[in-house]
């Protein structure tokens, strides 16, 4: 970013721009499961719920490659920051080395600079974890029964950042003051959630946060208390705190996710739990605690990770959220910017294309719409200037994994979820803006999370002229299946070819055809490299990688993805790339430059039998931790340390098992021992 854009960041800074708030709640009302063979029906109303509020948010970091035109065409109104090292004074950081990735480069500074301002100009709204910055960005152990003396320096070094943002005139709307913190059930340990000390640490913590905050910027609006999966009595004891202290909490925020988890251990896809969470603490607020003066509600985490929830969860989301009046929401997903819907920056998954489709209802009204089944829910706009109506139709998964507990008594992430058969939906549109005949556009989103361009979209589009008469048109789908999105654009003929024309500027296309391998073919050839070895006997994936790779000896390696039955993946694992960092100790440094981290397991579906299981590991983080590794059931790492055993960082090494596989999948766990588990590659071989 040069000197001549400074004008503009302070014009962009103090501008007053009016946008549109989110509609009036809709009271939650449950609705029955209807039978699996029952035929499903929608009804699109002429009634409007006044302006579209778009719910779209991220949640993460920076990335290099991606630009304005990716973020702008799904029109984020909301970015959650956390891992944000960029402008913290050399005073302040403490660290005494580079990152060793993209964040030392001020090139990217500017570009993420750059585009968080033109994105601002559309109304998106920047929100900041304060906990991560600086020399108190490594877990904050120091939480964990803090002493005044220590409470006092973090005072300090809030007030100082919080300062030198103002002064450098940076775009931040919200202060978070946490990520995920102990709640009032966590009387000795916060088991559930992202720290692990007590629930009087956690007010200690957030007073001296608060109080700083405060202090440096007494107009900024402060976010808490960003639990993870919570309840309404959490965050009631949380709210009764901040009454008791005088405390003003501009926006109540906390996280939810799809993924359900039962008093026997049973999981299940939540959708409509979001807006009914979301009305009972509405309520709780204005009736209990009013005098605390909430303005907004964020679910600054929602949704889960792609293949655990599918695409229909993440349209479904927004159309609850929407229920529910929610003011803004972030997409879960680290390591980067819009995971899940996208492979890489220039490589969009099916989801990103259905959040494509949902950002091009802006600026048209929002239509009451009603379903039978809870679990088939449709995201409609009218647009009257242009006779068009939209509708995203969004099936997620089956809302109960299992009658709990004598069906799934044993139920484990490696089982996945039951397939439920495909449905059969009818669409009545009421209050089309036009009569006579009308262009029907059916785009019909695959599900999976391969790559998508946008030139294959054509081959799973169907156009066709039908009738309306006195507004009305009715249309039938078939083979709905679960986890599937299907976009429907009603209007004059000619809709179609206009949109095209529009969307030419956002393209992001595939690779030409000839000259050199682009990036999409490369990771073909590898991937068909190790499906060949696969299928011989040795199943090699790099983890944190999201292409499959080719090493130098010729060996294709899987790139990684999230759990999918029948295949293979992590559970709740991030993904990150160090970027040509210098890795010793091996001739194949490509497959240590990635890492999955946190992950709670890692499942391969393999044939029964004897194998040689090799897991590669280089701590490139630097970080001391310990954690347990064991494969089906049995304990084969016990407080295990990375860079204890490498013995220096950015240094590779591997361990090597004889395990046996008697159920079809190989299960990896990865228990916390008082470090979060990371795993850099992993080898399959048949004996």
């Amino acid at each position: 970013m040069n000197h001549r854009s400074c004008p503009m960041f302070i014009v962009l800074l103090f501008a007053a721009q009016i946008f549109a708030g989110p509609p009036k709640p809709v009271p939650y009302k449950k609705i029955a499961d209807p039978p699996d063979d029952a035929v499903r029906h929608i009804t699109v109303k002429a009634d409007d719920r006044g302006p579209v509020w778009l719910l779209t948010g991220f949640l993460s970091g920076w990335e290099p490659g991606i630009t304005y035109e990716h973020l702008a065409r799904v029109k984020p109104g909301h970015m959650r920051m956390g891992a944000w090292p960029f402008w913290v004074p050399s005073t302040l950081a403490g660290r005494g080395e580079s990152w060793g990735d993209y964040r030392d480069s001020p090139v990217q500074l500017g570009k993420y600079l750059d585009t968080m301002l033109r994105l601002r100009e559309t109304g998106m709204k920047w929100q900041l974890i304060l906990h991560f910055k600086g020399r108190y960005s490594s877990w904050l152990s120091f939480m964990d029964q803090a002493t005044e003396a220590q409470l006092k320096d973090y005072y300090d070094h809030i007030y100082a950042l919080v300062k030198y943002c103002r002064m450098m005139g940076l775009p931040v709307d919200y202060w978070e003051v946490m990520n995920e913190p102990a709640q009032p059930h966590n009387t000795e340990e916060n088991k559930g959630g992202y720290f692990k000390h007590s629930w009087q640490d956690m007010l200690n913590f957030w007073d001296t946060n608060y109080d700083a905050i405060r202090a440096a910027y007494p107009e900024a609006k402060i976010v808490g208390p960003s639990y993870g999966r919570t309840t309404v009595e959490a965050i009631d004891g949380f709210l009764a705190h901040c009454k008791e202290k005088g405390q003003k909490l501009d926006v109540l925020s906390w996280h939810i996710n799809c993924i359900r988890k039962g008093p026997n251990g049973e999981y299940w896809v939540d959708v409509d739990g979001v807006q009914k969470q979301i009305e009972e603490v509405r309520k709780l607020v204005e009736t209990k605690y009013p005098m605390v003066g909430v303005e907004a509600y964020h679910i600054d985490e929602s949704g889960y990770y792609l293949p655990q929830t599918g695409i229909g969860a993440h349209i479904a989301y927004f159309y609850y959220m929407d229920l529910a009046g929610l003011d803004r929401a972030a997409k879960t997903g680290p390591p980067y910017m819009m995971s899940g819907t996208r492979i890489s920056p220039g490589t969009p998954r099916a989801a990103y294309w259905a959040w494509v489709d949902y950002a091009k209802q802006d600026d048209g009204l929002r239509l009451v719409t009603e379903t039978d089944d809870r679990n088939l829910v449709c995201l409609a706009s009218r647009h009257d200037d242009e006779k068009i109506v939209r509708a995203l139709i969004a099936r997620p998964k089956k809302q109960a994994m299992a009658d709990p507990p004598e069906s799934a008594p044993n139920w484990k992430w490696g089982d996945g979820f039951p397939d439920k058969p495909s449905v059969t939906a009818t669409i009545a549109f009421e209050g089309l803006p036009l009569s006579g005949e009308a262009e029907v556009t059916i785009l019909r989103l695959p599900t999976g999370s391969g790559p998508l361009f946008e030139d294959e979209l054509k081959a799973l589009t169907t156009k066709t002229m039908m009738n309306v008469v006195d507004g009305k048109l009715t249309l039938q789908l078939e083979e709905f299946t679960q986890d599937s999105v299907r976009s429907i654009v009603i209007g004059p003929e000619g809709t179609h070819a206009q949109q095209l024309e529009a969307d030419e500027r956002w393209r992001i296309a595939a690779p030409e055809p000839g000259g050199e391998p682009g990036e999409r073919e490369l990771h073909q050839a590898a991937t068909a490299k190790a499906e060949q070895a696969a299928a011989a006997g040795t199943t090699r994936i790099i983890c944190g990688a999201l292409f499959s790779y080719t090493d130098p000896a010729g060996h294709g390696w899987f790139g990684d993805r999230e759990y999918v039955v029948g295949k293979y993946g992590n559970i709740s694992g991030g993904m990150v790339h160090r970027g040509p960092i210098k890795i010793t100790g091996t001739d194949n440094p490509e497959i240590y430059r990635t890492e999955l981290w946190g992950q709670e397991s890692y499942h391969i579906t393999l044939a029964n039998g004897k194998y040689l299981l090799r897991l590669h590991w280089a701590e490139t983080y630097g970080a001391d931790r310990k954690f347990d590794v064991t494969a089906e059931d049995k304990t084969l790492l016990k407080d295990f340390n990375p860079l204890g055993v490498a013995g220096a960082k950015n240094k590779a090494f591997f361990r090597e098992f004889t395990i046996e596989v008697a159920d079809g999948v190989l299960d990896i766990e990865f228990p916390r021992e008082g470090g979060t588990p990371m795993i850099n590659a992993i080898e399959v071989v048949a004996q």
